[in-house]
This record gives structure tokens, C-alpha cells and sequence, in this order.
């Protein structure tokens, strides 16, 4: 090996000639094999921006010029998470850059989505609550994680749609009682309701000061309505009915990003 030859800095495998050396350019690779493998028990798709890469269910490859920056970004399937790279990347971002000066190989996880359950126990008489998957067994308060997992693709059991429902772009969704609260305006169902059917009732109409409606709360005789673009949140009594005006305001806020009222 001619003695002006020296190993690339962090990958001491692939040799290089010196700048200025009689052999330089000789030997050097001018391109790099990037390999990206999806794995976990759960799904998701691995693509980079600008190359013809998208990863799903097995390995996929790309060949770029050495020196290239290349983006990847993993987006987990309904139900899954994405938990981390390993490999040539590292960290839990789902969008990771590298630059390319050697072949490199690159995994990306995606989890089942898990979500907390809380069970409490009430009244003044004795027992004990437990699930057929047999997860949970509380003689008491107790806390444990469900997976949001199908074993089969899903079907809704039922829907709400058509002209006759009058909703555009609904966004929140609340079922409490036998009644199913939607910030659509704020239209109320029946809890069983399905098909192109009319809401029982709803607060509408330019007097109930309602702009742009994503989530709401009902508490004890009220309802509660958050406005997004407006940061305000309104207050209705849980009867009402039409174009009314709300019962009261809460305002002032930079931000709004959720509502919970216990």
C-alpha cells in the first residue's frame, strides 16, 4: 500500500489517499449505499425527502454521491409509535439527517401505541373489577397500559353522516350520558343515533360567539366550548338550545390545546 494513503477519519475500514498524492482519487469511492430497515411489532413507513425511498414492510436501499445529506423520516401506522433508530442514526425524532461519506445501514422501531386505564372503585360495598384479557385485577384503584391493537382491520359499528346531520368538518367528539356532544357548532345525537339523521338539538348561530369549535367538556349543568382561533373558551348551560349567547366567557389565553373540566 503507497505510504500517502490514510484511513478516513471515524471509518478507519476505508482508505483514502492523501490530498496531493500522485494516487489521489484513486481507490476513493463517489458513492454510498444508505440501507433502511423498519422493525418493531408494529408498522410505520421510513422515506426520505428527494431520493426514491420508502421503507414499509422490508429493507429498502438507495445509492447517493458520497458527501450527501439525506433526511429520513419515520410516520407510525394508526396504532403504532415510532421508538427510536439505531444504526447509523440515533435518538427517538422521527426525522433524522445524515450525511453520507460510507455505505450505511440504518433501523427505525415502531411499538404498539399503548394508553393508560384507570380503574377506581366506588361505593361503599366490597368487590373486585377484572377484564377477560385478564390485564386488569383491582380490589382497589389501580393503574395499568392497553394496546391500540386490532387483530383485524376495523369497521365503525356504526356512523353518523350525510346532509341531514349538518356537520362540516367536525373535530371534537365527547359521549357522556346517552347523549353524543360534537363541536361541529355544538350538536347533540343520541347516543345511539346512526345514518343521515338531524341532531336532537344544537347551539348555532352567529349570537353564540362560537368560531372555529375543537373541543369540548360537559360539567355538572354546563357545557364547555374550546375555540382555537379565537383562544376564548365559552360557557353554555347544558340545556340550551339554537343561537343563544353563551352564559359566560373565559378568555385570554396565547394557546389553546385541549379542555378538561373535573
Amino acid at each position: 500500500m503507497p505510504s500517502s494513503w490514510s484511513a478516513v477519519r471515524g471509518h478507519p475500514a476505508a482508505l483514502a489517499p492523501d490530498a496531493g498524492s500522485p494516487d489521489a482519487g484513486i481507490g476513493r469511492p463517489t458513492t454510498a449505499r444508505i440501507t433502511v430497515r423498519p422493525e418493531g411489532a408494529a408498522t410505520g413507513v421510513i422515506a426520505a425527502a428527494g431520493l426514491r425511498l420508502t421503507c414499509a414492510d422490508t429493507d429498502c436501499t438507495a445509492i447517493v454521491p458520497i458527501g450527501t445529506t439525506v433526511t429520513l423520516v419515520a410516520t407510525p401506522d394508526p396504532g403504532a409509535v415510532f421508538a427510536g433508530w439505531r444504526g447509523g442514526c440515533a435518538g427517538s425524532e422521527p426525522t433524522y439527517s445524515i450525511t453520507a461519506i460510507a455505505d450505511i445501514a440504518v433501523a427505525g422501531r415502531f411499538d404498539v401505541a399503548t394508553f393508560p386505564l384507570i380503574v377506581e372503585l366506588a361505593g361503599s360495598g366490597a368487590g373486585i373489577i377484572t377484564s377477560t384479557s385478564g390485564v386488569v385485577t383491582c380490589p382497589d384503584t389501580c393503574t395499568t397500559s392497553i394496546e391500540a391493537k386490532a387483530s383485524a382491520p376495523a369497521q365503525p359499528k356504526r356512523t353518523i353522516r350525510g346532509g341531514n346531520t349538518r356537520m362540516n368538518g367536525p373535530r371534537g367528539i365527547l359521549a357522556f350520558d346517552d347523549v353524543i356532544w360534537i363541536a361541529n357548532s355544538v350538536s347533540m345525537f343520541a347516543r345511539r343515533a346512526t345514518g343521515d339523521v338531524a341532531p336532537s338539538r344544537e347551539i348555532s348561530g352567529n349570537t353564540t360567539g362560537l368560531a372555529s369549535p375543537d373541543q369540548l367538556a360537559v360539567f355538572g349543568d354546563e357545557i364547555y366550548v374550546m375555540n382555537t382561533n379565537s383562544g376564548v373558551v365559552s360557557v353554555f348551560a347544558r340545556d340550551q338550545r339554537g343561537d343563544v349567547a353563551p352564559s359566560r366567557t373565559i378568555s385570554g389565553f396565547d394557546a389553546l390545546a385541549g379542555i378538561a373540566v373535573f
